[in-house]
């Protein structure tokens, strides 16, 4: 905010013997007299009337001992003794010939474009025309004559004024000058008999400069009643009926806006290749559910509608951060987080009591524990410590992230990878250690794994841990009740005791089409599910992590990794927000480290694999 260009003086309630501050002196200006105009000062610094105590048309005569050395008294060179001719003594020649005095052309008695006793932008209030109410007799400059400038209104960029600047160096051109014009000097110096500044009216409060703009609120409703089409994904959990939930969800949008309407359609799955093209076309669904790995791409692509200015109304300050994150590409909002993932350790009590177990709080004490277990359990072949594929993209990232490894950068309109630095071969070092511990190969995809998929691998009673995220307990309870009782859960451990480490987090969204033909409504459909009583009944019905915070859900108090999963998620971060993401660099640097390859070499492969792929999309 820029600020005034003069200070207003100091209040002399408190002492009203205090001395006024001394007039401002007016300097020579050396400037020919205008066309048809008589000689003398110019009009724009001519003072209306003479100073004080010297006879009209008399200019001072010497100042008091101590003052700078003036002219002779008597009239100014040029002027005749009294006012310039038909002009009323006091009245200086701005105007043509035949103006009443005192009165401009078309305005009697009114400075231009401004009401009698105003300035450019202050009320009249002080004792003499134009000045502000709380600079009586203008700003530091007590005793003015009528007509004499105010204050300054503040500058945009806070300098001084333009005219200043001219007038000072048309000062310094008529010093130079050695005169042409008479020396207009107003000066108080010792002269006693000059009456006093006037007392500032303590009762005019002070003008209060604008504040910032404002983004207005955008609008709350459609024009005309409207339907919206919002594609979903089957739900697969048990006892929910998934068409009474869509048509709960539309009479809550009605309740909201009377306006709208919602037509929910399921897909077995939705084909993000079908979604793409539709979108595009612009004849795609209002809404969609997607995760939140595929928004920067479609930003890129211009097909989502930015919601940052409804942040607000999304309650987006309540989400967990991590979610709010995963929804955020290039500092705006792009979608509704509707639940929250992040991996953690599960761990079988079954297993892990008998030998000792103790949940560790650092990386190193987990370690020692994977390594108690190991050898506690020996004689047994098909024992495993931690079940561990080698190409389990979200343990790598958590590693790589634990270890201070960002994966990968943008720059400008480029990524850059960043998988061969020393933070980057020290989280594919840590994956290398923990996959040790593991039977598993080293060369497959978690839903490729031999042994099956992870519940059946715990249900099996051979796994004492693996790392998942927790909705693997709810599908338990429901597939192995007995498996999912025994389970505990913990956060990954950082290298500090209590510091959970920062692992990867994502999300299940709702996003808008950028060429929806109703996105206030669209709005107003989000506006319902991010209340905490649909957040809390999707993340039920979905058996998730629900994105807003403060949630205790049904189906989270009966899983026993829910706990583990919110402070894990107090640690997460987003996965690059780049176009062309993809996990087939991470999967394929721990692949080829976990055969014996330089960890260097393969780590500058993949970061070439990142620059290529990341800054665009290919299917």
């Amino acid at each position: 905010m820029s600020s005034w260009n003069e200070e207003p003086p100091a209040s002399r309630d408190d002492d009203p013997s205090a001395e006024p501050p001394p007039r401002p002196t007016y300097a020579p200006m050396a400037v020919p007299p205008p066309p048809g105009q008589p000689a003398g000062p110019p009009a724009q610094h001519r003072p209306a009337g003479p100073p004080p105590g010297y006879p009209a048309g008399q200019r001072p005569g010497p100042p008091p001992a101590g003052g700078a050395p003036q002219p002779p008294a008597g009239p100014a060179p040029g002027y005749p003794a009294g006012p310039p001719p038909q002009y009323a003594a006091g009245q200086a020649p701005r105007y043509s010939p035949g103006q009443p005095p005192g009165q401009a052309p078309q305005y009697p008695n009114q400075a231009p474009q401004y009401p009698a006793g105003q300035g450019a932008q202050y009320a009249a209030g002080g004792p003499y025309p134009g000045a502000p109410a709380q600079y009586p007799g203008g700003p530091q400059y007590p005793n003015t004559p009528p007509g004499s400038r105010g204050p300054q209104p503040p500058r945009p960029d806070g300098g001084t004024s333009r005219r200043r600047v001219i007038v000072a160096g048309s000062v310094a051109a008529a010093v130079a000058a050695g005169g042409g014009v008479a020396a207009w000097l107003l000066t108080r110096g010792d002269d006693k008999s000059a009456a006093p500044s006037p007392k500032p009216n303590p009762t005019t409060p002070a003008p209060v400069p604008p504040g910032p703009p404002t983004d207005p609120e955008p609008p709350t409703t459609e024009s005309g009643p409207y339907t919206l089409t919002m594609w979903l994904d089957k739900l697969y959990t048990p006892g929910v009926d998934q068409a009474k939930t869509n048509s709960d969800l539309a009479a809550a949008l009605v309740k909201v806006d009377p306006l709208g309407t919602v037509r929910g359609e399921v897909q077995e799955y939705i084909d993000q290749t079908k979604l793409d093209t539709a979108l595009a076309a612009g004849n795609g669904p209002d809404l969609f559910q997607v995760d939140s790995l595929g928004l920067a791409r479609r930003v890129k692509q211009g097909t989502l509608l930015d919601l940052t200015p409804y942040a607000k109304r999304l309650n987006a300050d309540a989400w967990h951060p991590a979610a709010r994150a995963a929804c955020t590409v290039d500092g705006k909002l792009y979608a509704l987080p509707m639940d929250v993932y992040a991996p953690v350790v599960l761990y079988d009590k079954r297993l892990c009591d008998p030998a000792g177990f103790v949940v560790p709080t650092t990386r190193d004490e987990w370690i020692t524990q994977l390594d108690k277990l190991k050898q506690h359990y020996a004689s047994d072949p098909k024992f495993e410590a931690l079940h561990l594929v080698g190409r389990a993209w979200q343990t790598i990232a958590a590693c790589l992230y634990a270890n201070g490894c960002e994966i990968a950068v943008r720059q400008n309109e480029r990524w850059v990878g960043r998988l061969n630095t020393d933070a980057g071969r020290a989280g594919i070092a840590f994956f290398q250690k923990l996959q040790s511990y593991s039977s598993a190969p080293k060369n497959v995809e978690e839903y490729k794994d031999p042994a099956g998929n992870i519940t059946a691998v715990l249900t099996a009673g051979k796994a004492a841990m693996a790392i998942q995220p927790d909705w693997v307990v709810a599908e338990l309870l429901r597939t192995s009740p007995e498996t999912a009782r025994n389970l505990g859960a913990f956060p990954m451990p950082g290298t500090t005791a209590g510091k959970p480490a920062t692992v990867g987090v994502w999300a299940g969204v709702l996003a808008v089409s950028a060429k929806t033909g109703h996105p206030v409504g669209a709005t107003n459909l989000l506006r319902v599910m991010s209340s905490s009583v649909w957040q809390e009944r999707w993340a039920n019905e979905n058996e998730t992590v629900p994105a807003l915070g403060g949630l205790t859900t049904t189906s989270g108090a009966a899983n026993p990794a829910r706990a583990a999963t919110l402070t894990a998620l107090a640690q997460g971060k987003p996965y690059p927000a780049a176009p062309g993401w993809t996990a087939g660099p991470l999967k394929d640097f721990a692949e080829n480290v976990l055969g014996g390859a330089d960890p260097v070499a393969v780590g500058a492969d993949q970061d070439a694999k990142i620059a290529g792929t990341f800054v665009r999309y290919q299917p």
